[in-house]
């Protein structure tokens, strides 16, 4: 059973990646002003009895485009046990048209590695370790899981429905949007082979030499362009390392089939790493 959503009102505060303010048991929201112009607005509710925390990334928007900021899933935090983060992706602000970001940001500024650092300085502020934080997301949120990954290597990963691999991902159109916004000006066949390691998880491990300690892979099999274009490469990439636990499963809704496990479904999968020995 879920407890009834709870009205959105956190603290506002303004803060730097490496001195963040820390408020226990309360909403909050915080601004935090990035190199290139970049503005990460970010959910916390870190709690005072768990020194567990799940990092929650950002889907794609739907298309009936909701106001920015959005923190996806920010009103489970009561159905959790444990301390919840989630952001908005800070290239979503460079263009109304854009549906996901991935967080690319720009050709100067990568967004990933941006929000990493963010984060880290989040967990040092409030005494949380790597060892005991998820990297959470499904698609797009998918995407920035795995990725960051490497950059939070002790942290576990779960990852739903994920993108893998921008350079095979089927809607093409989404992606030539983001060059667009992300890489003016660079012919389309420049920044598929200029930033393959921004695009490509696989490619991204290769080039920081890092990976996470587990993935949690979670796929629903009735996507089949994802199964066929997404996990299954990434399955054989990632197989020599031994790092990963494939869950399968089937859901349908009425926009299709291309969507992650219910409410309870991914409660369950974000808790299974910090049950674990």
């Amino acid at each position: 059973m879920t407890s009834e959503a709870p009205p959105f009102d956190p603290i506002q505060l303004v803060g730097r990646a490496d001195d963040l303010r820390i408020v226990h048991d309360k909403q909050v929201q915080y601004h935090i002003e990035l190199p290139g112009g970049a503005l990460l607005d970010m959910f916390a509710f870190i709690r005072s009895d768990t020194d567990k925390v799940i990092l929650s990334g950002q889907d794609a928007l739907n298309p009936n485009k909701p106001p920015l900021p959005y923190f996806p899933r920010w009103s489970w935090y009561p159905d959790l046990p444990h301390s919840f983060v989630t952001f908005n992706d800070p290239t979503l602000y460079r263009s109304s048209e854009l549906l996901g970001g991935w967080c690319q940001f720009d050709a100067a500024h990568f967004g990933i590695e941006m929000i990493a650092d963010v984060l880290s300085g989040l967990l040092r502020a409030a005494d949380l370790s790597e060892t005991d934080a998820v990297l959470y997301g499904s698609s797009a949120g998918g995407f920035w899981a795995l990725m960051t990954g490497a950059l939070l290597p002790d942290a576990a990963v779960v990852a739903d429905i994920s993108q893998t691999n921008l350079l095979t991902y089927p809607p093409a159109h989404h992606v030539r949007r983001l060059f667009d916004v992300c890489y003016p000006g660079i012919p389309h066949d420049v920044v598929r082979e200029r930033f393959a390691d921004r695009l490509s998880v696989a490619r991204f491990y290769q080039r920081v030499a890092r990976r996470p300690r587990r993935i949690y892979y979670h796929q629903n099999t009735l996507d089949e362009s994802h199964v066929e274009t997404q996990m299954r490469p990434f399955v054989e990439e990632m197989r020599p390392f031994d790092i990963m636990d494939l869950r399968l499963y089937e859901r349908r809704v009425e926009r299709g089939t291309h969507c992650p496990r219910d409410k309870a479904g991914s409660i369950a999968a974000m808790l299974e790493p910090l049950t674990v020995n």
